[in-house]
């Protein structure tokens, strides 16, 4: 990253910002690989109709979930 410490550094903000959104995404992943149904716009072919339409498992997966940061290298506690 460009710059020095001597003023506001926008490249070091910016590339912050990108980090945050490579973790976010990488979150979104692993839910989405840890899923067994299909809902809204997650779809997966295992798991569909007859008709190819999502099937869905609201006895399971209709709450909200959340994850633990475990530390840097470790994947969430889902």
């Amino acid at each position: 990253v460009p710059g020095d410490g001597e003023d506001f550094n926008q490249s070091l903000e910016r590339a912050g910002r990108v980090a945050d959104f490579l973790e976010f995404a990488e979150l979104m992943c692993t839910d989405a690989l840890d899923r067994d149904e299909s809902a809204g716009a997650h779809f997966r072919d295992e798991h569909q109709t007859p008709d190819g339409e999502a099937l869905r498992d609201d006895e399971n997966h209709a709450a909200v979930f959340a994850w633990e940061f475990q530390g840097d290298g470790e994947p969430p506690n889902l």
